[in-house]
């Protein structure tokens, strides 16, 4: 009668107080309370409690029907009002009957969904319902099962069903742990932390003080999830079900990877960096040698790769493989994949469709920023010319327009860097990708993959060749944006491990079809050059320190000078002179280095490879030069116009707009034209200087005099 006339919470409360007084009684009264009488009460009093408190969750006493989405343990839980010895006692009473077990423990993690869907990342009590969510999936019976998980994973709303077009946002939105995964800084999914500290002015300093505190926030909230999701797998009758659940997450989101993804119909950059970290935390203790890499070419890969580029070999050839294993194995399937190989290659796929994604949207911000800002400052610097003109209002109307654009994206700008420039993020990244680099080690040299004997053999282990293009690709890539953005986190983050394995690909571009993944390593190794980007110093005496580096990967870049000649790329023509500056930057510094310069003056005394090097600057000197001096040539006869009114207003507007446009254009390339041949004809210097012989070579001779008597 009195549950009957009380709110279920009080009547809840006052059980707990019960229980929660027979432990402190229990422990009062020390060693009596092991020994009968007073142990049969403790025990009789609890299993009474524990009783009423499920009838009381399970509404028995209400007349009103139960909601499927309201609990009153949640507010015990969330409030840590209950003792901790409640949950396990609970659960372990109601384990045996499934039905009474749904009912006491399904709406309370309902209750959960619920509370988690209405918070924002600037609640206070943001991770209040992730924290009781952890406690229950957390909770273990002496026979190692987690009841509670077994639960989640068949709630309706764990892996729901039926999704159309926009499959990668709505399963994100919709999903149980999708509630969990969502806080986020990113405007494009949150507009409360945009509009709370970025309202009207983003400054720096501002940007810098509130950052690391979310930061820091979103790091313990990744924990707590990371928590969750552990228990699911490591839980055995769930852990089928959480890969499953992961897998369908990336998968339905795998168009986010494409150059022009529909940002509306995927999942957001926010969502995507928490399941990223909780995934890169999953694989903190995987070892590389239990990983097999036979996994993405067996039928049970739980990701799709049948068109993806491969480093060697291609599409055809590795769908031949798969083929060739699935014989094998007699028509059977293949033998069941262990959990660290899943959870490892799963995060590799999370890293490419997640982060990298997102890597190059923050560029496009940027660039995008500098546009409109150029566009604003052009438009303000020439307005006494046209703001007593018939085109004044719609100018003044555009000058409005950008400077709404500049403020919208700086807003979005100020929290990527929050979101995306997280020290703790980076440096997971850069730890995940240094096992990435371990794993193709191992297929180059099986014995010492963390030392390899350099040289390999002349073609690649056929696991290597088949590997998807985007595993180096975006390790360079990341790499590269980190030495840009965050070089202090590189400079502290890049172990022996990556650095051995860019030395190695870079000592072998053969083993690459593709020949600008080799000049994105290559562009690695110039950013990290003192004389690009300083904080990276300490890198670059790394790499200039290597075994590697000091005996092999002179003659590979002289050979990879020459081999860039024909990328296949209908841009080659003009890659190649960019690639080139970046070899000729790098081995300018290794001239100053007495063994680098014994290995480069070594390989000028062996042969025909060196006479191609030289061949190919010669042929580059020679038409950087003349476009050079044309350029200049183009700029000189439109300046003289420009200087004369009376010529230059002579010429109608529409003249006189394509001459400007072109003398832009001149101006651009002929600045690019001759830094690419100063360096260039730099390199010819130190070289004649310190190695005269294969200059004087009959094959050499004559072309470099033709040359220089043309040119000077």
């Amino acid at each position: 009668q009195l549950s009957c006339n009380l709110a279920p919470e009080k009547v809840l409360k006052f059980l707990l107080d019960i229980f929660k007084r027979s432990h402190e009684e229990e422990n009062s009264i020390g060693r009596r309370a092991s020994v009968a009488p007073v142990s049969e009460v403790i025990q009789i009093i609890r299993h009474q409690c524990l009783s009423y408190i499920s009838l009381v969750l399970e509404g028995a006493w209400q007349d009103t029907p139960q909601q499927h989405n309201y609990s009153p343990l949640y507010t015990a839980l969330a409030a840590e009002d209950s003792p901790s010895p409640l949950l396990p006692a609970l659960i372990d009473t109601l384990q045996d009957d499934p039905v009474r077990f749904a009912a006491v423990f399904k709406p309370l993690l309902s209750h959960c969904l619920l509370e988690m869907s209405k918070v924002k990342l600037t609640d206070e009590k943001c991770v209040q319902p992730l924290l009781v969510l952890r406690k229950l999936t957390e909770v273990r019976l002496t026979s190692g099962a987690r009841p509670i998980c077994d639960l989640l994973v068949g709630h309706g709303q764990w892996s729901p069903d039926g999704m159309g077009q926009s499959a990668g946002l709505q399963f994100a939105n919709t999903s149980f742990l999708g509630a969990f995964l969502s806080p986020s800084v990113f405007p494009e999914e949150d507009t409360g932390f945009v509009d709370k500290f970025f309202k009207e002015k983003v400054s720096a300093s501002q940007v810098k003080t509130i950052a690391p505190e979310y930061q820091k926030d979103l790091d313990f909230l990744r924990q707590q999830v990371h928590a969750v999701i552990h228990s699911v797998l490591v839980n055995s009758s769930t852990r089928e079900e959480g890969l499953n659940y992961i897998a369908k997450l990336l998968n339905s989101n795998s168009k986010r990877q494409q150059l022009q993804a529909n940002e509306r119909t995927n999942a957001g950059d926010g969502f995507m960096l928490n399941l990223l970290s909780v995934m890169q935390m999953l694989c903190t203790k995987v070892r590389m040698d239990k990983v097999d890499p036979n996994y993405i070419h067996s039928e049970r890969c739980r990701f799709e790769l049948t068109d993806e580029a491969r480093l060697k070999k291609s599409s055809q050839e590795a769908q031949e493989y798969c083929e060739a294993q699935a014989k094998a194995n007699n028509g059977s399937p293949s033998k069941e994949p262990n959990f660290p190989t899943e959870c490892w290659f799963l995060t590799l796929y999370a890293h490419h469709i997640g982060i990298q994604p997102i890597l190059r949207r923050y560029q496009r911000r940027l660039r995008h920023l500098r546009e409109l800002q150029n566009r604003l400052d052009e438009l303000e610097k020439s307005e006494p010319a046209w703001k007593n003109h018939p085109s004044a209002q719609r100018n003044r109307q555009i000058v409005k327009t950008l400077k709404h654009q500049i403020k919208k994206q700086s807003r979005s700008r100020a929290c990527a860097d929050i979101g995306l420039l997280d020290q703790t993020l980076f440096s997971r990244c850069m730890s995940f990708y240094s096992s990435a680099a371990e794993h193709m080690l191992r297929f180059l040299d099986p014995v010492t993959p963390l030392q390899p004997r350099v040289p390999f053999e002349q073609e690649p282990n056929p696991l290597f060749s088949l590997l998807p293009e985007w595993v180096v690709d975006d390790i360079a890539d990341f790499l590269l944006f980190g030495v840009q953005y965050m070089p202090w986190v590189v400079s502290q983050s890049l172990d022996d491990t990556l650095l051995t394995w860019l030395l190695a690909c870079l000592a072998h571009p053969q083993f690459f079809s593709n020949p600008y993944l080799v000049s994105k390593l290559v562009e690695v190794l110039f950013v990290v050059n003192p004389a690009v980007q300083e904080k990276t110093s300490v890198v670059y005496t790394r790499i200039m320190s290597h075994p590697i580096c000091e005996e092999f990967l002179p003659s590979a870049l002289m050979r990879f000078y020459t081999d860039v000649e024909q990328t296949g790329s209908s841009n080659e023509f003009y890659d190649k002179f960019t690639i080139r500056y970046h070899i000729s930057i790098i081995m300018k510094t290794m001239w100053e280095s007495a063994v680098h310069k014994m290995a480069i003056i070594t390989e000028s005394n062996n042969g025909k490879q060196f006479i191609r090097f030289i061949n190919m600057m010669m042929n580059d000197t020679t038409f950087l030069l003349d476009e050079s001096l044309s350029a200049l040539t183009r700029i000189h006869e439109v300046q003289e116009d420009m200087a004369d009114p009376a010529k230059w207003g002579a010429q109608n507007q529409e003249t006189r707009t394509s001459r400007h446009r072109q003398l832009t254009q001149d101006e651009r390339n002929c600045r690019s034209y001759l830094t690419l041949a100063r360096e260039t004809v730099d390199m010819f210097h130190y070289l004649t200087e310190g190695v005269q012989e294969p200059f004087l070579r009959p094959e050499l001779a004559d072309r470099l005099a033709a040359m220089l008597d043309a040119v000077l």
